[in-house]
Order: structure tokens, then sequence, then C-alpha cells
């Protein structure tokens, strides 16, 4: 990676204020101490917001890596996203070094913390009836009685098909869901083994449980997956096939 270009101006002047800045906030630090990888990962942090340009930093434990991305970056007044490897970091961030930089910067600015959606608990503080679970169950049953040559050359049958989640909720949508599930029952007619008719009714259930805070959707319930939503909704379908 280059160095800063000391001889343009325009990209000195956000390195130069991003670590007086830095320097200012370390002296306030208890204990805190001038560090020369923190002040030049700083100074090219800020380099590479200025320019507008890709910077990937290499450094150590103990280096002060967090203040020294986002000193610069509070400075720059821009937009971003922080993306942690732990969540011990990222509540560091959002519980000491952001309130930190709120109270010693004369740069206003605000934060939110954003986790994934299984880190969320119910107002109660019970886990959210559609969280993912490590291991997912299901069970599907399909019936089919058939009646041969009830008229000449045409073959009724029966289909009845049931499906449930057992236990636990899938990872990936559609999946499966605990104690939601989908059911069918109806009548086909298979004629000189060439034409299909079916006639048949689909249905869906599932559990519903207490919406989390600003759930989008549902104002009171949270449905546990995509069946239980659809519940209501059950259908009917015809439908006809011909082989040639």
């Amino acid at each position: 990676m280059p160095p800063v270009d000391d001889a343009d101006p325009e990209a000195t002047a956000p390195a130069a204020r991003a670590t007086t800045v830095l320097d200012r906030l370390t002296a306030a630090l208890d204990h805190g101490e001038t560090r020369s990888g923190q002040r030049d990962m700083t100074a090219r942090v800020a380099d590479a917001i200025n320019g507008r340009r890709h910077l990937i930093v290499q450094a150590g434990t103990g280096t002060g890596k967090s203040l020294a991305y986002l000193v610069p970056l509070v400075l720059s007044r821009r937009k971003a996203v922080v993306a942690t490897a732990t969540k011990a970091l990222q509540d560091q961030l959002a519980t000491k070094d952001l309130p930190f930089l709120e109270r010693h910067l004369d740069v206003p600015f605000t934060f939110a913390v954003l986790k994934g959606r299984s880190n969320y608990r119910n107002a109660d503080g019970t886990d959210p009836i559609d969280k993912v679970s490590r291991n997912y169950f299901g069970l599907a049953v399909n019936f089919t009685p058939t009646w041969f040559q009830v008229w000449p050359g045409m073959d009724l049958s029966a289909p009845l098909t049931w499906s449930q989640g057992l236990s636990g909720n899938a990872a990936v949508l559609l999946g499966g869901n605990e104690g939601a599930g989908q059911w069918s029952a109806g009548l086909a007619l298979d004629i000189y083994q060439k034409y299909r008719v079916d006639l048949k009714y689909n249905g869906f259930y599932g559990n519903y449980g207490a919406a989390r805070p600003g759930f989008v959707g549902f104002p009171d319930v949270l449905p546990n997956g995509s069946l239980a939503a659809l519940s209501d909704r059950g259908w009917v379908s015809l439908t006809f096939k011909t082989t040639f």
C-alpha cells in the first residue's frame, strides 16, 4: 500500500487532523499512551476515506485499531457500516468507544447497533417463536388409496398428504418450523392412462407467538414460519394432465 502523499495538501489535511485529534483523545484516556502504529493507521484510514479508496490494514493486538478507524470516520461526517467479527467487540464499540468519542469530540454523530434477528428477544425475555435452531426434524406422510376400473378404462384415487415440523426451526426459507405444516385431500381420476384430472383442497397451519416490538406485518402476533402465516389461506386446485 502506498504511503500518504505529504506533498498533496488535500490528502494530508484529513490525515493530519485525524492524528491530532487522536493524540488529544489518547491524552484524555486513563493510562493513555501514544502508539506509532495507531497514529499511522489513523492517517491511512483518513487518507483512504478522503480519497474514496479501498484500504486493508493488518495490525496486532494492542494497536488501538478501534479508535484508529473510528476517529477519522467520525471526522469525515460520512455514513458507514462497521462489521465486527465478535459480539464482544460490537459491545465494546457501542458501550465504550463510541460513547467516549461522543463526550470528547466536537463533531456530533449518531450510531445504532444492529444484530441478526436471532439475537433479539421478546419483551418478556423469551425467545421469539420463529428463532432458528441448530437442528430441524419433520415428518411427511403420503397415502393414496386407489380403486381400479371404477368405470371402464377409469381409475379413481384419493391422494392424502400431511407434513409437519416436529422439532426446531430450519434456517432456510420454507425449510420447516416446529408445529407448522400443511395437508391436502382430494380425488384424482385417470382416464385410459392418458388423461388425469385432480381436484384437491390444500390447507396450512402453525403456531403464533407474541410479536417483537417494531415487528412489521403482524401488529400483535408473530407466525412461526410461512406455513403458519398461511393458516387462513387454504385453497382448492383443479388440474388436468395428459400424455402424448
